[in-house]
């Protein structure tokens, strides 16, 4: 006979598992500290290509002003206030970076415990019914 409490955590343990819950359980499976990062080291490359995406554009749209550098002081002055800008920016694109990853591990963690809990009520109810038998 077809236990329908079983049948019905079986359902929820798939749907989770469709819907999303492969690569929660795969982020989970990490260590924080080490999927943190590994966010962090992707984040540090993608936003060092979209500051220079960025700073190509801006250096075509103020194309005029970057033609007047004319002596060394101006040209290092203006590269200092790019590096300027490029530290900050990534010191606030890391630091979102590092509480994101933070909170959704601690978010996937809590997820693959709740299904790991399921999925061992299951199992324990498998067991019962071989024993019963």
């Amino acid at each position: 006979m077809i236990n329908q409490e079983k049948v019905k955590d079986m359902t929820k343990m798939a749907i989770y598992e469709s819907h999303g819950g492969d690569k929660e359980l795969a982020i989970s499976a990490y260590r924080r500290k080490d999927y943190v990062a590994m966010q962090m080291l992707k984040s540090f490359i993608y936003g060092t290509i979209s500051f220079v995406i960025l700073l190509v554009f801006y250096l075509f749209l103020e194309l005029d002003r970057v033609d007047n550098l004319n002596s060394l002081a101006q040209i290092q002055s203006f590269g200092m206030g790019v590096l300027v800008l490029y530290l900050i920016f990534m010191a606030v694109f890391l630091c979102i970076t590092y509480f994101w990853a933070r909170k959704r591990h601690n978010y996937c963690s809590e997820k693959a415990k709740n299904y790991s809990t399921e999925l061992n009520r299951v199992a324990r109810s498998y067991q019962s019914a071989e024993e019963e038998k």
